[in-house]
């Protein structure tokens, strides 16, 4: 991934931003980039530091995007790290499509049951140490 994508303010299409640990590849990247549309997969979100990092991609303010997707690492599973993450990766409420992947925590963010929230699909693929991904397997 680029580096100071963010500069590329009036940019409409990105399909993968990939998270990194360096200057500029900072997931407050996105936070300008308020004309994305379509869909947008932000992958390696385990580089996020919290909530408030989370919030300065601004995804609330992106209301052109029609489908998000959310993946953590495969190999990291910190649950607490990951339910507050995803707490700032608030979209705005015209999204239709969420997906979330690789995602260990048992608790939801609050916008999930705001009913303003236009989404028509949410999928959800659990981290195998997930606590839920037991109690799944268990029942299929």
């Amino acid at each position: 991934m680029p580096s100071n994508l963010g500069r590329l303010t009036n940019l409409q299409t990105l399909r993968v931003f990939k998270v990194g640990k360096d200057e500029g590849c900072s997931i407050q990247e996105l936070g300008n980039m308020r004309f994305l549309r379509g869909s947008l997969c932000i992958t390696n979100l385990n580089f996020v530091a919290n909530e408030t990092q989370a919030k300065e991609a601004n995804l609330k303010e992106k209301p052109c995007l029609d489908k998000l997707e959310l993946e953590w690492s495969k190999d990291i599973a910190d649950s607490n790290h990951q339910a507050e993450v995803l707490e700032g990766l608030e979209p705005d409420m015209n999204l239709k499509e969420l997906v979330i992947m690789n995602y260990s925590s048992n608790r939801f963010p609050g916008w999930l049951s705001l009913p303003q929230l236009m989404l028509t699909s949410i999928q959800l693929q659990l981290h195998s140490s997930s606590p839920w991904a037991t109690s799944i397997t268990e029942i299929t």
